[in-house]
């Protein structure tokens, strides 16, 4: 029995036996944005998490005032950057409900590259060269037999 085949078997009588998947509600209640990555019929239970995205941007209006702040119906996310007049303007989450929100009138809201994806990009070309650099290392230093017929006479 090949390694493979035996790790694999050792897997799938664990997964059998004991059953490692955490319960949904424990899962929801310490990811409660894991909802929206769930299958479909799998989250009867837990819908009012749905729902009250769906209910809050159904009452919203597409863009409202509040004590100066221009309160935006697009929950709140870092990637979201918010430029009025070329200028970043700070934003956040409103409290209460989620929803974007920043000072200033006439605003760009655009998506942004966190720090985090600038790195993890940096790291993935770095990786790629250093394979590519390997790779070409490797058949520069393959010896190529060329096999020659010789005949003696």
């Amino acid at each position: 029995m090949t390694p493979a085949l035996a790790l694999t078997s050792i897997i799938l009588w664990l997964q059998l036996v004991h059953h490692a998947t955490p319960p949904i509600a424990h899962v929801m209640s310490r990811h409660p944005d894991v909802i929206e990555y769930l299958p479909a019929g799998v989250t009867e239970p837990y819908a009012p998490f749905s729902q009250r995205a769906l209910d809050l941007a159904g009452r919203t209006p597409p863009t409202r005032s509040a004590g100066g702040w221009t309160i935006m119906r697009l929950h709140y996310f870092p990637i979201w950057q918010v430029r009025c007049a070329g200028r970043i303007v700070p934003s956040g989450a409103e409290p209460g409900t989620g929803l974007l929100r920043y000072r200033g009138s006439g605003c760009v809201i655009a998506r942004h590259r966190l720090p985090v994806e600038t790195l993890g990009f940096a790291l993935c070309l770095v990786a790629t060269a250093l394979l590519a650099a390997q790779e070409i290392a490797r058949r520069r230093r393959q010896v190529y037999v060329v096999p020659i017929a010789t005949t003696l006479h």
